[in-house]
């Protein structure tokens, strides 16, 4: 027997956004920015893991072109360092002041104090701090917010 549906073949189906969904990495970009100083509320581990590997690969970037200029025998070696490095020293004083509130926003996220990041004691501090950086948001609201997820 056929199975029969009363779907129109060619039918047009509209998804609504999932706002659970995961961001992109643009969105987190924005995001980023956006709340420049912005130390209430929560931000989701999406968008913390996102600006983590945007910011890893623009300074690894700046870090490392520099040497591998050195290989190329061109005689722009001195002049990559110099423009490198001050792009490098551009980049992170312009990212202080938001990475700081991005991790706070995460450590909201995932019910704990902003002050946690006082904590960073040299490597039992930092392995405290990672792992709260990879806990699920708290499902409901808590006292920095609702879940971002809804």
């Amino acid at each position: 027997m056929d199975n029969i549906t009363n779907e129109t073949p060619n039918a047009v189906v509209e998804e609504t956004p999932n706002p659970a969904a995961s961001r992109s990495r643009g969105t987190a970009f924005t995001n980023f920015f956006k709340h420049y100083a912005d130390f209430k509320g929560r931000s989701r581990r999406s968008d913390f893991w996102w600006m983590v590997l945007i910011n890893f690969c623009i300074v690894s970037f700046l870090s490392f072109y520099p040497y591998y200029s050195i290989f190329k025998s061109d005689g722009m070696a001195k002049t990559s360092f110099s423009v490198c490095g001050i792009l490098l020293f551009i980049w992170l004083i312009a990212t202080i002041i938001p990475t700081l509130s991005l991790i706070v926003r995460r450590l909201h996220d995932s019910g704990k104090s902003g002050l946690f990041l006082l904590a960073t004691i040299p490597i039992l501090g930092n392995i405290l701090l990672f792992i709260f950086y990879c806990i699920d948001s708290d499902p409901k609201s808590n006292q920095w917010g609702p879940n971002p997820k809804e």
